[in-house]
Parts: structure tokens; C-alpha cells; sequence
């Protein structure tokens, strides 16, 4: 992780600083799988509730509400994967943002 080296603050708490766009062969983080995982389980969670719609034959209103879910979960992920892969953060503030994503979802 790239911080600015004059930086003197408290450590818990880190000045947000712009990924390298050079940068090569970045692995994700284990916070990162993780998250990734916890938005799978939601899209799992999402394709049940279509399933038992299309079973029960409410098709249209199953339809309507997967679609809605799925695109507020993904817009969620979206926004917050690009943050993470856009700025270096990964201090306490970000990592408790990341776990109150994860609940949202």
C-alpha cells in the first residue's frame, strides 16, 4: 500500500491515496474475496425468491421484484468495487464501511 510518507496521523485512520494506474499483478485482499463472496450469496438469495415466484406461478411480480434486487445489489457492488480498485484505503473507517456493505446486501 502506497501512503504519503510525511504522514504522521494516527494509524487506525489513513489519508486516501489514488491506486497506480501502472500497477501490475495486484491480488485481491482476503476482505475483498470475501465481499465478493457475501455479494454472490445475495444474487443466490435474489435467484430463490424468482424460483419459488416462477413455482408458485407469479411469474410477472417475480420477475419485477428479481430484477429490482438484482440491480440494487449489483449498483452496490459496482460503486463500491470501484472505489476500492480506484483509491489505496485500507484503514479501520474502510473496513467497517465494507462490513456494513455487506449487511446492506
Amino acid at each position: 500500500m502506497a501512503f504519503h510518507p510525511s504522514y504522521t496521523g494516527p494509524v487506525w485512520r489513513r489519508p486516501m491515496v489514488a491506486r497506480d494506474g501502472h500497477e501490475t499483478d495486484r491480488a485481491a485482499t482476503p476482505l475483498e474475496l470475501f465481499f465478493d463472496l457475501c455479494f454472490v450469496v445475495a444474487v443466490a438469495h435474489t435467484s430463490t425468491h424468482l424460483h419459488h415466484a416462477v413455482v408458485e406461478d407469479r411469474i410477472a411480480i417475480g420477475v419485477l421484484s428479481y430484477v429490482l434486487a438484482f440491480f440494487a445489489v449489483w449498483w452496490a457492488w459496482t460503486g463500491f468495487t470501484w472505489f476500492a480498485s480506484t483509491y489505496d484505503s485500507d484503514d479501520v473507517p474502510y473496513r467497517l464501511s465494507v462490513f456494513v456493505q455487506i449487511t446492506g446486501a
